[in-house]
């Protein structure tokens, strides 16, 4: 493991950075991009998952903290996350 489990559940457990998490959105998403698009969805969330498992953290804890997160992540003068619902929309169709 790069860090010790601990280290990594504190350095997620008190994140802030909201810019550096727009654009590691953005390109977790520009990784997968040259999947089929069901990979593109499904691949990231097989990861997700099993890094969750690993750090014996509750996922549904996780994303429900994510999902808080939207309103400032989307805040004005941002693009990643419109951006990335952009793309959903248009190219996974």
């Amino acid at each position: 493991m790069l860090l010790n489990q601990h280290t990594v559940n504190d350095r997620i457990n008190y994140f802030t950075n909201l810019p550096a998490l727009r654009r590691g959105a953005f390109a977790a998403l520009d990784g997968v991009s040259s999947q089929p698009k069901e990979l593109q969805y499904l691949g990231p969330l097989v990861a997700t998952v099993a890094m969750a498992q690993t750090l014996n953290r509750d996922i549904h804890a996780d994303v429900a903290r994510v999902r808080r997160m939207l309103g400032d992540l989307e805040g004005a003068g941002t693009d990643h996350v419109q951006a990335i619902r952009d793309y959903t929309k248009g190219g996974m169709e």
